[in-house]
């Protein structure tokens, strides 16, 4: 099992803050792969298909990388802003 947080819009959408995905025992899971099974719960959640950004276990990482059982992935929308 792996934990996904959600920031910003993305948090808003979920509902939560962070859900626990259970990895397909048999083969490598990518955090593209935790997206895609994502928007299928979410549908919300294409509108960022390709502008979202991944971390695993805090550090910004390739979206086709293998992840393990008990690492955290972090999934965030683009950002913007800043002051004058």
């Amino acid at each position: 099992m792996v934990k996904i947080l959600f920031f910003a819009t993305l948090k808003d959408i979920v509902g939560a803050g962070s859900l626990n995905f259970q990895l397909l025992p048999s083969r490598g899971t990518t955090p593209q792969q935790v997206w895609t099974s994502l928007i299928n719960t979410y549908p919300d959640l294409g509108r960022y298909r390709e502008l979202v950004q991944v971390a695993v276990n805090r550090k910004f990482a390739d979206r086709n990388m293998l992840i393990s059982d008990g690492d955290e992935i972090a999934f965030f929308p683009p950002v913007s802003g800043g002051s004058k």
